[in-house]
């Protein structure tokens, strides 16, 4: 009886403690592709698996809440440096001399790549410093050499974010520094690593096992090193994540975050991205990295490639106006169109939309001008794959011809009537240019001959 006394007090404890943490009360919703007939383990706040080339969600457990990405904030801060290279308004081999406060905000147990006030180093060599190490002063250096002030690139930040489709997403720091107003979800994040990994530029940087820096005016040779552990048996995370087919593309950690993760991997003819916010870590482990190996084996196993088309298929023509021969080019696949589908699912149910851009494009034509598109969706409109329709051959546009077009010139009788205005007006400039030659010869002859009556009058 007296144990039984304590039961009701024990359960309005546990009520008041969940009154105090109302984190505890929120449910994290989770949501799986129609098609899949499994469901993958994550322990992991958040996570998201999403096919790269069409955007498709495959999966996500909370992908659409708000979470701070820590470190992987560096990944816009070196989009919007590499867009700036691409547009010429800086060089990859330009030399930056790093500012006196590179390190303000930066917390002393954050992660570095050691560089000083005054210290000259490459921009690439910086970008390098900003992806692999992870580093918080070199955005801080990138922050400024792009913007009048790390505000004003934060505005930057934004903007772009904005730009690529983000509606979640707020950013307060280049460098992901814990700040109540700087977040982002899954989702969005998505969206902004998939744009950073169209560019060459980025792509081969995250993509990079190790890199070298010379020494500098202020210190020795330095060797980075991918944090990335699921390309990097020599991470400081340890070598059992490397997983094959992984090419980028960021870490991030802070003790607010947790353990982030951002990674593509190509496999089998799919092309996948999964995000993993708020893991934790365990032992020698971290969730972050085994949550992201556990989808992608999830998604590789549940999931093929299905080739609909083939590279170079005729999906329809386009009219050329102003061209030397023929009316109109032919549109073919750009590339292979392949879907991710379920085991479960019939390609056959999925719906072929081709979409001609304009009826007709003005003559001259590049070969491989991208002038359409085809896809495939489900019911639903799902997207599950699509490729560029692209001219099969180049089209010059059309010289000076007769007869051709649609406008006043291209009437016959309006030439006749301009070869014969020509003509005429040939005809009197030589009759007026004759009459004016057979005139000085008149003059001349009267000349002549007033001349020699004048001598013999002599």
């Amino acid at each position: 009886m007296k144990k039984s006394r304590f039961i009701p007090l024990i359960l309005i404890f546990c009520l008041i403690l969940m009154l105090f943490c109302p984190a505890a009360l929120a449910e994290t919703t989770e949501s799986i592709d129609q098609y899949s007939d499994t469901h993958p383990y994550v322990s992991s706040k958040y996570a998201l698996v999403a096919d790269m080339d069409t955007g498709r969600v495959l999966y996500e457990k909370g992908g659409y809440e708000q979470h701070p990405p820590a470190s992987i904030t560096k990944i816009m801060t070196a989009l919007l440096c590499i867009e700036a290279i691409e547009r010429g308004e800086l060089n990859l081999d330009d030399s930056i001399t790093a500012p006196d406060d590179c390190r303000e905000g930066v917390p002393d147990e954050a992660s570095t790549a050691h560089i000083v006030g005054g210290e000259i180093m490459s921009l690439e060599d910086i970008l390098y410093c900003t992806l692999l190490p992870s580093a918080n002063e070199a955005c801080n250096i990138i922050a400024v050499l792009l913007a009048d002030s790390r505000e004003s690139f934060v505005n930057m930040m934004n903007e772009r974010a904005a730009q690529i489709g983000c509606t979640s997403t707020h950013f307060s720091n280049p460098n992901g520094i814990s700040n109540d107003n700087h977040y982002t979800t899954a989702y969005d994040l998505f969206l902004i690593a998939r744009e950073c990994m169209r560019h060459e530029i980025f792509s081969t940087i995250v993509g990079t096992v190790k890199h070298d820096i010379p020494a500098t005016n202020k210190s020795e040779a330095r060797h980075l090193t991918n944090s990335n552990a699921l390309i990097n048996v020599e991470s400081f995370y340890g070598d059992h994540y490397v997983y094959p087919g992984c090419y980028g593309v960021k870490t991030g950690h802070t003790e607010l975050a947790g353990y982030n993760l951002v990674t593509c991997v190509e496999r089998n003819g799919m092309n996948l991205m999964v995000v993993v916010f708020g893991g934790y870590a365990y032992g020698t482990g971290f969730s972050n990295f085994t949550d992201s190996v556990n989808l992608y084996d999830w998604a590789f196993n549940e999931y093929r490639s299905e080739k609909l088309l083939d590279k170079g298929v005729v999906m329809g023509t386009v009219a050329i106006e102003g061209s030397k021969s023929g009316e109109t080019v032919e549109l073919v696949t750009m590339d292979d169109v392949c879907a991710a589908c379920a085991s479960n699912m019939s390609v056959s149910d999925l719906q072929q939309a081709v979409r001609i851009f304009r009826s007709s494009v003005s003559a001259p034509v590049e070969k491989g001008a991208v002038l359409g598109e085809v896809s495939y969706t489900d019911a639903e409109g799902n997207i599950f794959a699509s490729t560029p329709l692209v001219a099969a051959e180049s089209v010059d546009s059309r010289g000076f011809s007769l007869g051709s077009g649609n406008g006043l010139f291209s009437h016959v009788w309006v030439w006749i009537v301009l070869i014969i205005l020509l003509l005429a007006a040939g005809f009197f400039g030589y009759m007026y240019i004759s009459y004016k030659k057979h005139n000085a010869k008149l003059a001349k002859r009267r000349h002549g001959a007033h001349e020699v009556k004048k001598n013999e009058k002599a």
